[in-house]
């Protein structure tokens, strides 16, 4: 069986997903000041646009197998595709691969640090693709050596978004490895030689595909104080993909597929428990008593863009109340907005409302957004309290020198 109706829906919904998705990543990049945060940003959008592509290239190829139609499910026969088939398959995976490669130039303009060389690692595939005649395109060899070398690549720049984020930002690296690993789930079961066994059902494919967009715009949508509790969040999340991946290689054992196969989905077993190791070496780090960890280009710090400021500066506030720009979402606010009526910060009434019933107090000044309701203000570091409580206790003694030598 090639497709079927709610095989068909399934893709549709899980082309929707990565397309808002992309949409989403732009929208916050253009949002962003920081230049190299909207590139990276830029660059993920970018990706989650070229999967788009890939999965039309590839459904409409589909199309073009021959077979025959019964029932609304369609029967077709892989030995016997022509050439628009082939064709359609090729733009698909060079689609795919235009995203890394996108991905992979735009951490590179950002970071400057390794001289362009996965883009041109990915650049030599996308050429190989071309180049090769169409009847070796769909071997499976060639496109899993590629995509082996892509996700070391891959995995290896969320290594670096670790290291080089705070302990709270931590948890938006899971969510994403959690995608990649669904969405690679999602290419196995969709992958010609499966396919030809027959012993999976053809939708798992589209759903794993609409787990891996939902996992990409989660940490774009959710509360950021429930991706700032880091350590529980992250071991759910990447044991289970650990799980998931366990799973995969019983499979593919038990299906006999080539030895290639095997080893590919032993490489990323691999990769994800020794990420869990940078991790939890990283947070040790940023933890350990006596030590402070600080990152020193805050240019790296890309996974903070998902999570509420650790602070709100006077220039911040300013910029939004010129921009009418919404303190908390980044986004330009309408007619109907809510302005603090102690120190004017703007939030759009989405935001509000959320805030509100969350902490109810003003990121700047920390006034009740509905006065019937309790406040949480959100807690500073006994740090900036110290100081905040020395400068009063300053600010006091000075007075009370003042009124002494008035008294005089």
């Amino acid at each position: 069986m090639i497709w079927d109706p709610f095989e068909r829906v399934l893709w549709g919904i899980a082309i929707s997903i990565y397309f808002i998705g992309g949409f989403l990543y732009l929208k916050r990049g253009k949002e962003r000041e920081n230049s190299n945060e909207r590139i990276l940003l830029y660059g993920f959008g970018g990706f989650l646009f070229c999967v788009v592509v890939f999965l039309i290239f590839r459904l409409t190829a589909e199309y073009f197998i021959p077979g025959e139609l019964e029932f609304n499910f369609f029967y077709g026969d892989y030995g016997n595709i022509d050439v628009t088939y082939e064709i359609l398959m090729k733009l698909s995976w060079i689609s795919y691969l235009a995203g890394f490669m996108w991905h992979f130039l735009t951490v590179e303009f950002a970071l400057k640090r390794t001289k362009y060389i996965p883009t041109i690692i990915s650049i030599a595939s996308i050429v190989v693709y071309i180049v090769i005649p169409l009847d070796l395109i769909n071997t499976y060899m060639i496109f899993l050596l590629i995509l082996s070398i892509h996700g070391f690549i891959w995995f290896a720049i969320m290594i670096l978004f670790i290291n080089q984020s705070r302990s709270e930002f931590k948890i938006v690296a899971s969510y994403i490895i959690t995608a990649a690993t669904f969405e690679t789930i999602g290419l196995y079961f969709g992958m010609q030689q499966l396919k030809e066994l027959n012993l999976l059902p053809i939708w798992l494919s589209p759903l794993f595909f609409c787990l891996g967009g939902i996992f990409f715009i989660i940490p774009m949508q959710v509360n950021p104080r429930f991706l700032s509790k880091s350590k529980s969040y992250w071991l759910a999340a990447n044991f289970s993909t650990i799980g998931m991946y366990i799973f995969m290689l019983i499979f593919v054992i038990f299906v006999g597929l080539p030895i290639i196969y095997v080893g590919m989905v032993i490489f990323m077993f691999i990769f994800l428990v020794y990420i869990q190791y940078i991790y939890f070496r990283s947070m040790k780090s940023q933890l350990s008593p006596g030590k402070i960890s600080e990152i020193s280009n805050e240019d790296l710090n890309v996974l903070r863009t998902f999570v509420r400021p650790e602070k709100i500066t006077e220039e911040e506030v300013i910029f939004h109340k010129e921009k009418k720009i919404c303190l908390v979402c980044k986004t330009q606010v309408s007619r109907v907005m809510y302005s603090c009526p102690e120190c004017s910060a703007l939030y759009c009434i989405k935001c509000s409302d959320a805030l509100s019933n969350l902490e109810n107090a003003c990121w700047v000044c920390n006034t009740s957004f509905n006065d019937t309701k309790p406040s949480r203000p959100y807690e500073k570091e006994k740090e900036e309290e110290l100081v905040d409580k020395e400068s009063v206790h300053n600010n006091n003694q000075e007075k009370q020198g003042v009124k002494t030598l008035k008294k005089r």
